[in-house]
């Protein structure tokens, strides 16, 4: 029962350090002491694979094709793209650790034959205290084993919870800053974000909102545009279908608005012709 416990809280510390860079280099010098591989046979674990450069192409047209994060343009891509590249390399570091327990374990099975064997057949005390030394350092290394690979797993959990954060805050009307200060929250599990979050967002609007605050868009004015003005600026002349308008227009009208004798309420003159006929 302690030792889960134990278990559970390595788990829940490493989700904690989702925020914290790993020393790749560190963890690479003391793993060639434990797990002595070859390079050429880890050399696929150890750097995540690289982007075709036809598919670079498509993100951002370049000189040259460029395997880096700073192709992709929205700052939340290329968040996502670094976190998904930590999760590969500390997945690939657990396999170390991984195929050594393996390799070790069925050593071990093997070793047990032998001493089961050994003991049935009178063997001497003395050589079989030998192999059960050695038994008990092959016990000692699988435990170490395990507990890096349970240490790494945990993780490799903590930072694709932050890539899933980074992906789901991409649509967050908010500055960079503020997104990556969330990507960076612990992980306590349950939730993406956790109870951090409510305290994040009550602290930010004063407990006025349980929802993230956005930025409010500033909206642009589009300038006004005579039907005279086209893209360049300047002022065309009239269109064919507008030239009889314009000729019209720069004639001088004979008709002067509020001086007619109906509109100014005065008497109307009848025509010697109409007294005729009257």
């Amino acid at each position: 029962m302690r030792r889960r416990r134990r278990v559970s809280e390595l788990i829940s510390s490493e989700w904690s350090k989702a925020a914290k860079k790993i020393s790749f280099n560190t963890l690479a010098t003391r793993f060639s002491k434990l797990y002595p591989f070859k390079e050429q046979e880890t050399k696929d674990w150890d750097s995540p694979p690289a982007v075709d450069p036809a598919v670079i192409h498509v993100s951002k047209k370049t000189t040259l094709p460029i395997d880096d994060s700073s192709v992709l343009k929205d700052p939340m891509d290329r968040r996502v793209e670094t976190e998904l590249r930590k999760v590969y390399q500390v997945a690939g570091a657990s396999c170390k650790p991984a195929v050594a327990l393996v390799s070790v374990a069925k050593a071990v099975s093997l070793w047990i034959d032998s001493l089961d064997k050994a003991v049935s057949d009178g063997t001497d005390a003395a050589d079989i205290s030998a192999g059960l030394s050695e038994l008990k350092m092959a016990v000692a290394f699988m435990s170490e084993a395990a507990v890096d690979m349970t240490r790494l797993a945990s993780r490799s959990m903590a930072v694709s919870v932050s890539a899933r954060r980074a992906l789901w805050l991409r649509a967050w009307g908010a500055d960079t800053a503020s997104k990556v200060s969330l990507c960076n929250l612990p992980y306590v599990g349950g939730s993406l974000f956790g109870p951090k979050l409510d305290e994040v967002i009550s602290k930010a609007t004063g407990g006025k909102s349980s929802f993230l605050p956005q930025e409010k868009k500033k909206s642009k004015s589009q300038p006004f545009r005579g039907f005279l003005f086209r893209g360049s600026g300047r002022a065309k002349g009239p269109s064919s279908g507008s030239r009889y308008f314009f000729r019209d227009s720069s004639r001088q009208s004979s008709w002067r608005g509020g001086q007619s004798t109906i509109l100014r309420g005065g008497k109307i003159k009848s025509s010697p012709t109409a007294k005729k006929s009257s």
